[in-house]
């Protein structure tokens, strides 16, 4: 796959994230890397979405944010999208296809959850190139599920 040039927001591991589960009865797909995972799971409220960066032994970043399924879909596929004023900025701000404010961030194949930072070490957002099959895995669970 040739992609275009990453974003300055976006850090480099996010190139190292692969789809390591997808439990389809319990809802919940998880991507990982040797550094981080993000864990996609269903609640009464919608997607669950948490993270875990660690930086090194002792350090490590968490953080949790609740999607609809629709802003899960726009995450993970290549589409433009912003719901309101506030997320048309922030598109335009950091060069973006997609961004729903508080939540992700996306430029091509380039995805920050749950906002853009500096590209660097120490950053508590998580960056995931997204792949044909993290696409599919999130179809997949996203099927029948339009709230």
């Amino acid at each position: 796959m040739t992609y275009r040039t990453k974003p300055d927001w976006f850090h480099q591991h996010g190139n190292k994230m692969t789809v390591e589960n997808v439990d389809m009865e319990k809802k919940r797909l998880k991507i990982s890397s040797p550094a981080a995972n993000v864990q996609i799971t269903r609640i009464e409220l919608g997607w669950l979405v948490s993270w875990e960066i660690r930086h090194s032994q002792n350090e490590f970043a968490k953080g949790a944010i609740i999607f609809n399924s629709k802003d899960l879909r726009h995450a993970f596929t290549f589409t433009i999208f912003g719901n309101t004023e506030f997320d048309m900025h922030l598109m335009r701000a950091f060069n973006a296809d997609a961004a729903v404010q508080g939540k992700f961030i996306k430029k091509s194949h380039f995805l920050n959850i749950p906002c853009p930072g500096t590209g660097h070490d120490l950053d508590p957002n998580i960056s995931i190139m997204i792949d044909e099959n993290m696409q599919e895995a999130v179809q997949k669970l996203l099927k029948g599920f339009d709230d």
